[in-house]
């Protein structure tokens, strides 16, 4: 997936689909954009995916281990999440309603996520021309070690990622670079990211780090910011800091200014 031209985005729509159990996203661009197969559309829609359900995930409810852990039941029945037929309807699902890629969640090299998200690059790439995939790296995965330690498990980690995902056609690229989204970066100072990425860049030169952060200060740090929740979700609380419109603003100013990337988000039906 290619993007050519493109300075910053400026929106992302996201929403829950129970059938593949995904957030939808929504893309805008300001600057010109050049289709490509697997990027057809002038305003691109990603939606984030969690593929982590096996058969007895659905269960475990307040009434019991036998009882259901959901509300509400998937079209497509309580689905294992590495089922081929099940990714592939999933996908269908997604195209049919105009989105273009997933963002998946991912939880570390062998993890159940890992192996989600491998089989579903490669059943994008071998049968869905007009689609793509990238990661959202779950950090919470390194959190309970010391500094040092979990630099150089990130470092490790995303070059793994690289090594097994960034190389198959069907992984999402930037105006040719691989793109990779991270969770929870405000759990970590400004420097402590700066070293990472940097360490991040010098083994891998083209690839795009995305931070979910809205504190601006983060850009500085990141190839770019891409915000998980969306503006309207975070003003219903007013003591939060950063779900503000001019917190959205500044960011989408400040990633033009520097020639970076800015992904926003909005959730129509949760706000």
């Amino acid at each position: 997936m290619e993007i050519r031209s493109l300075r910053r985005v400026t929106l992302i729509l996201s929403l829950f689909l129970i059938t593949a159990t995904v957030a939808l996203t929504f893309f805008s661009y300001e600057d010109s954009f050049a289709a490509t197969s697997r990027f057809p559309a002038s305003k691109p829609v990603f939606a984030f995916y969690y593929g982590w359900y096996t058969p007895n995930a659905w269960y475990g409810g307040v009434k019991g281990l036998t009882s259901l852990a959901v509300a509400d039941v998937p079209a497509i029945g309580l689905y294992d999440s590495q089922n081929i037929s099940v990714i592939d309807t999933q996908i269908s699902e997604a195209l049919s309603a105009g989105i273009n890629g997933f963002i998946a969640s991912w939880w570390g090299p062998g993890s159940f996520t890992d192996n989600t998200d491998q089989i579903l690059l490669n059943q994008t790439a071998s049968k869905f021309q007009d689609f793509s995939l990238t990661l959202y790296f779950e950090t919470s995965i390194i959190q309970n070690s010391t500094l040092s330690n979990q630099s150089t498990q990130i470092e490790k980690d995303v070059t793994y990622i690289m090594q097994t995902y960034g190389n198959n056609v069907a992984f999402t690229h930037i105006n040719g670079r691989p793109v990779l989204f991270m969770s929870g970066a405000d759990n970590w100072p400004v420097s402590f990211w700066s070293g990472v990425t940097n360490a991040i860049h010098a083994a891998n030169p083209t690839l795009l780090v995305l931070s979910d952060s809205l504190n601006i200060a983060y850009m500085s740090a990141f190839d770019g910011a891409a915000s998980y929740v969306d503006l309207g979700y975070m003003t219903q609380n007013l003591t939060l800091v950063n779900g503000t419109y001019p917190t959205f603003t500044d960011i989408s100013k400040l990633a033009k200014s520097e020639g970076k990337y800015w992904f926003a988000t909005a959730s129509p039906g949760f706000n």
